[in-house]
């Protein structure tokens, strides 16, 4: 019973908070409210909380910003590597300064296609006829990762 009670709470805190709102305040114009209760209608009424439910860009982007990271601390500790030899200090000196710039980076410069990928969804939200002529297994009840390949034109 109790944990009923927390889960719903959460389900009304996402439903009013999330990430989809502000794609659709983009989009329309709206304000904060009024957009994220339009978007949780929006995937619920066209299907696509399937679509999003399956959506694999948050992790893959972070993982290439830890990429971005450590080929970044990894360039600043070969470059104090070359300048200095017995430099001792070069991890806290050089590579995790560099690192952290190289994840700030990575986060700054890829979040706009993490806000391409929302931005998409919201649209294919607002005309799912578009997105199941392109997935056609979407519209059949199938799950989006049963999808092998995109149709190639």
């Amino acid at each position: 019973m109790v944990a009923d009670f927390c889960f719903g709470c959460v389900e009304a805190l996402v439903r009013y908070f999330n990430g989809f709102a502000y794609a659709y305040i983009a989009i329309y114009g709206r304000s904060f409210i009024a957009s994220a209760k339009a978007a949780w209608e929006l995937f619920r009424r066209s299907g696509l909380d399937r679509v999003v439910n399956d959506d694999v860009i948050s992790g893959t982007l972070f993982l290439t910003y830890l990429l971005v990271a450590c080929l970044c601390g990894g360039m600043g500790a070969f470059w104090v590597y070359q300048q200095d030899s017995a430099e001792s200090d070069w991890f806290y000196g050089a590579a995790l300064p560099c690192a952290i710039i190289g994840f700030i980076m990575g986060v700054v410069t890829l979040d706009t296609v993490a806000g391409a990928v929302t931005t998409l969804f919201v649209c294919f939200g607002e005309e799912p006829e578009k997105l199941y002529a392109h997935f056609p297994d979407l519209g059949t009840g199938r799950n989006i990762s049963n999808h092998v390949a995109f149709e190639e034109a």
